[in-house]
């Protein structure tokens, strides 16, 4: 009995280190099955808040969904954890997929905001884009990567606002574009100054196209903020909208690409289209050429929640993004734009004063 005890334990041991490895891969996967509910909630809307009524929201790896009520709002009980995609689809609107984290809190607070091409408009598609003179400029779809220089006038809190700026023209893009933290080869570059970005004496900010192909598709782009204004989203969609590229302004004072700052801190309606429509066209596609995306044009049939629940939490409240910048007077001038074979950098300008883009020549 006593030499058998040996090879025993040995065996027990061996079992006990392969069960605690299946443990560990177990919690390594990036989604899996609780046995307790947990609530995914939160809003369909326009870029600028308005609610969406009537959309079905799914998660995808499960087929559990719901429908918005009048306020845009759902509200989806699950048991699956980790991540996860969500998929809104609503009549006469572009379908979006929205990767999303489900933890034991579920995932509330959520915003997903849809595009709908009765908004588009071609005279600002043209007026953003420079469509017009020499067709579109844009990336390739996929991950861009961006570098942000934490050195000289950079502050951590400034983090927010850049990610909630690559996050919203994300989502407007349908997501043909996403973002990612990258290294100091990264094409878009990003950094602060405590004064005058890109040599613009009385700016908020500056961004734009520093390369680009003989197709149109953009390899590079810069982003300079000055740290008065850095935690100001408005200030942030605008830049990342220029590194877009929209290498224009938007003339109508209420948009976020409008040359000046102005309380707002989202794209309108009509800029979301621009968006949407700019990443479902080919770089280099003249004015003449383009063509909108089609949307979703059949509701699914309105579901509720596919677990039954004895009682329906309210959700949280959305998050709204940070209060912006009080509004300024207006400018006298911003200069003209150069475009054909170079790229130009463009500022949002809090103060009165002039802004002239200078060009930068394209290897």
């Amino acid at each position: 009995m006593k030499r058998l005890r040996i090879p025993l334990l040995l065996g027990l041991l061996i079992a006990a280190v392969l069960i605690l490895a299946g443990c560990t891969a177990g919690s390594a996967a990036t989604s899996w099955v609780d046995q307790t509910i947990a609530w995914v909630s939160g809003l369909v809307s326009k870029s600028r808040g308005e609610p969406v009524a009537n959309a079905t929201v799914t998660l995808e790896e499960s087929g559990e969904r719901a429908t918005t009520d009048a306020q845009g709002r759902f509200q989806i009980a699950t048991q699956r954890r980790g991540s996860a995609t969500l998929r809104a689809e609503a009549n006469e609107h572009l379908t979006l997929r929205w990767p999303i984290a489900i933890d034991s809190s579920g995932a509330p607070d959520l915003n997903l905001r849809v595009v709908t091409m009765r908004d588009y408009n071609a005279a600002l598609f043209d007026e953003l884009t420079g469509a017009g003179s020499g067709g579109t400029w844009r990336w390739a779809a996929g991950t861009l990567s961006y570098y942000v220089d934490r050195t000289g006038a950079y502050r951590p809190e400034f983090d927010g606002a850049l990610r909630e700026g690559f996050a919203d023209w994300s989502m407007l893009t349908q997501r043909t574009i996403t973002f990612a933290e990258g290294n100091n080869t990264s094409p878009i570059q990003v950094s602060y100054v405590s004064s005058a970005p890109c040599g613009f004496a009385n700016a908020a900010g500056c961004a734009g196209v520093t390369s680009v192909t003989a197709n149109g598709e953009v390899r590079g782009a810069i982003i300079e903020l000055h740290a008065g204004y850095a935690t100001d989203v408005g200030l942030t969609v605008h830049e990342v909208g220029h590194v877009l590229s929209f290498t224009g302004h938007s003339s109508n004072a209420g948009d976020v690409m409008y040359f000046q700052m102005n309380g707002t801190s989202a794209a309108s309606n009509a800029e979301a289209a621009v968006a949407s429509v700019l990443y479902s066209n080919a770089p280099g596609t003249a004015m003449g050429d383009i063509r909108t995306p089609s949307a979703q044009m059949a509701q699914m049939t309105p579901s509720p929640a596919i677990l039954p629940l004895p009682r329906a939490p309210q959700p949280a409240a959305v998050h709204q993004p940070a209060t912006p910048a009080p509004s300024f007077g207006a400018l006298e001038s911003i200069g003209a734009m150069v475009r054909s074979w170079f790229a130009s950098l463009q500022c949002l300008l809090p103060l009165p004063g002039a802004c002239q883009s200078p060009a930068w020549s394209l290897p």
